[in-house]
């Protein structure tokens, strides 16, 4: 059979002993570091993944032993907590008690300032979308109405498809009603009650007493408009 006509298999054969394997044999001691210089890397990356872990899982511990070990804890203690673990996701549990804290003690514009924390820094948490009704509800109690608006409307837009929509509604009928605008304020309240009524059950309801609370504002407008 002439050169031309051979198999393709023995040009492999002829390269793999004459080129490939003098390689290797030659360079078999750094071929070997080499193989065991990345299996060492793999093998170090993955017990740095595996502390990072366990120190992660450490530290939300500590941190959620420090806010059980009492009822009530002070806003000072809770801020101090928030800035050294600000960036970790226990935080999220440390804003809202301080935020809850401030509320206490009336102090609407820190709580609000908690709030936004948690919106910005926890957007996919489902406590987001209670974070938005309750920086709105501080807003209220600085009679800041149109932000509080603004951020209703907010939340009807995030949360759409949500059976919270109809607490989105109700709180902002609540607004109309803050600013006197009853006609809009019994307008607002139907559309929550129609929200409530096709909510999908999917879900847990907002609030137990949520369909009588809007029933609630809705008469109180009317008799308002009369």
């Amino acid at each position: 059979m002439s050169d031309l006509h051979k198999p393709e298999h023995d040009a492999l054969t002829e390269y793999f002993f004459t080129a490939f394997l003098p390689f290797v044999i030659k360079y078999k001691m750094l071929l070997i570091s080499a193989v065991a210089l990345v299996i060492l890397l793999l093998s170090g990356l993955g017990f740095y993944s595996m502390l990072n872990e366990r120190k992660e899982k450490n530290l939300l511990n500590s941190i959620y032993t420090e806010l059980s070990r009492k009822k009530e804890i002070s806003a000072s203690t809770l801020s101090d907590l928030n800035k050294e673990y600000g960036g970790h996701d226990a935080s999220l549990e440390i804003k809202w008690r301080l935020a809850a804290v401030h509320v206490k003690n009336e102090k609407f514009s820190k709580a609000a300032d908690a709030y936004r924390q948690i919106i910005d820094e926890f957007p996919e948490n489902p406590l987001a979308a209670h974070a938005i009704l309750a920086l709105a509800s501080c807003l209220e109690y600085e009679e800041k109405y149109d932000e509080a608006l603004k951020l209703f409307d907010q939340g009807l837009k995030e949360y759409k498809d949500s059976n919270i929509k109809a607490y989105f509604l109700y709180k902002k009928a609540c607004t109309y009603y803050y600013m006197k605008k009853y006609p809009t304020a019994k307008k607002t309240a139907l559309k929550a009650l129609t929200a409530l009524q096709n909510a999908s059950g999917d879900e847990e309801p907002f609030e137990y007493s949520l369909e009588n609370r809007i029933r609630h504002i809705m008469n109180m407008s009317t008799v308002n408009l009369n």
